[in-house]
């Protein structure tokens, strides 16, 4: 039985995360930041503009369909910026 458990748990670590679309409030939460500081990093025209922030998308066709991002997305852009602060 303990065998055939750890057969289970080997084969579901080997099998990639399933990635999500996030809405903002949970990037904001992830990313620490306000909505406005995200939205001017989106910003190409803003002094405080960020080219490796992720880009939403629309879940539908719609001017009204929420945006969202990849969540993995989100997660590349921290490491991104963490790695960055500890390579100064």
């Amino acid at each position: 039985m303990l065998e055939r458990l750890e057969a289970i748990y080997r084969a579901i670590q080997q099998v990639p995360s399933l990635d999500h679309a996030i809405r903002l409030p949970e990037l904001l939460a992830i990313v620490g930041v306000s909505k406005s500081t995200w939205y001017a990093r989106l910003n190409v025209n803003s002094p405080s503009y960020d080219p490796r922030a992720p880009k939403p998308f629309k879940l539908g066709t719609s001017e009204r369909s929420p945006s969202v991002w990849w969540r993995s997305a989100v997660m590349a852009y921290v490491t991104a910026c963490a790695d960055a602060q500890v390579k100064r």
